[in-house]
C-alpha cells in the first residue's frame, strides 16, 4: 500500500482545500459509534486537524496525555531536541 503524503497541519489551521476523495460521503452515529461512508476515521480526523490547527486541537484533553503520546512516538531524545529547538525559536522572536 502506498504511503500518503502527510497533511499540512499547522498551529492555526488552514482552509479546507482538499480532494473530494478525502471527504466522507455520509457520517452516521449508531449506538454511540461514528461511521464514515467512503473514508476512514483517521482520514477524517486528519482533515479536521488540518482545518482547526493544533492550537485548538490541544484544548481537547489533558496536556500530559498529548505529551505522553509524543514521547511514545518520538522517544525522549527526539522530544527533548524538538522542545529545545522550539524554545530557541521562541526566544529569537
Amino acid at each position: 500500500m502506498a504511503q500518503r503524503k502527510p497533511r499540512d497541519i499547522t498551529r492555526k489551521g488552514t482552509r479546507m482545500a482538499t480532494r473530494d476523495r478525502d471527504l466522507p460521503g455520509k457520517v452516521e452515529i449508531l449506538d454511540g459509534k461514528l461511521y464514515f461512508e467512503g473514508s476512514s476515521p483517521e482520514r477524517v480526523f486528519g482533515l479536521l486537524l488540518e482545518y482547526l490547527g493544533t492550537d485548538k486541537a490541544l484544548t481537547h484533553g489533558r496536556p500530559e496525555v498529548w505529551l505522553e503520546s509524543l514521547l511514545a512516538r518520538l522517544g525522549a531524545e527526539e522530544l527533548d531536541r524538538l522542545i529545545g529547538a522550539a524554545q530557541r525559536a521562541r526566544a529569537a522572536l
